[in-house]
């Protein structure tokens, strides 16, 4: 029985810390400003059914333009102009990783989403007045985006709540804005799901070490 006891007295020191920040950070999130939080305070939500600009769309022959293979074929607008989308594979969620060429449907050459047009792309979904400070293309995982498998664009905004905006580089595609606030809930939840290696999930070893530790906790304090 007193080792019992002992075990129920460690296993309390140990998961009395993750348990306050757990129910810390879960009080915080429900007291916080959610609309703030969202990090969309200057996005503009572009309308894909706009009119394309005059001129008839290019017929291409994609096998001049790649050789890889074709899954499906989409016709999107980019800064009012059409533009074709080849997916070279087909993933369950936008964010995993993908294969993609865009080709532009009025001259049919093959187009890469250089700084310029990842500027441009950025300036149209932000309604607010700050300029654009950097744009950076990043190869590697992002902190902002922990889910994110492909290469995207960031474009910095000089604003109060420094507005970053995310293009995905194969398709030109909004992946999201995010400013301070939405970072600190992002942190929130980080920390309240224990997600130390940022991956965006609650399914980790941390998670489910301490839910065994609290299980055990509160198997030795019955027998107790």
């Amino acid at each position: 029985m007193n080792l019992i006891i002992k075990w129920h007295q460690y296993l309390a020191l140990v998961v009395i810390a993750p348990l306050l920040i757990w129910l810390g950070t879960g009080l915080t999130l429900n007291l916080m400003d959610h609309s703030a939080a969202s990090g969309n305070d200057h996005k503009v939500n572009l309308n894909q059914q706009q009119v394309f600009v005059q001129g008839e769309l290019k017929p291409v022959n994609f096998t001049q333009i790649t050789t890889k293979p074709i899954l499906k074929i989409e016709l999107i607008q980019l800064l009012s102009k059409p533009y074709y989308l080849l997916h070279h594979q087909l993933t369950a969620h936008n964010y995993f990783k993908s294969d993609k060429t865009l080709v532009n449907a009025l001259t049919g050459n093959k187009i890469n989403i250089d700084q310029q047009f990842a500027i441009a792309l950025a300036q149209r979904s932000y309604s607010g007045e700050a300029p654009p400070m950097t744009a950076q293309l990043l190869k590697s995982q992002v902190a902002d985006l922990n889910k994110e498998q492909n290469w995207v664009w960031q474009v910095n905004f000089n604003d109060l709540n420094n507005t970053a905006v995310y293009i995905r580089a194969n398709s030109g595609e909004i992946i999201a804005h995010v400013n301070d606030n939405k970072r600190f809930k992002n942190l929130m939840l980080r920390l309240h799901f224990m997600d130390f290696s940022n991956v965006g999930s609650f399914n980790n070893w941390q998670n489910i070490l301490f839910a065994l530790l609290l299980f055990s906790l509160s198997v030795t304090g019955i027998i107790w």
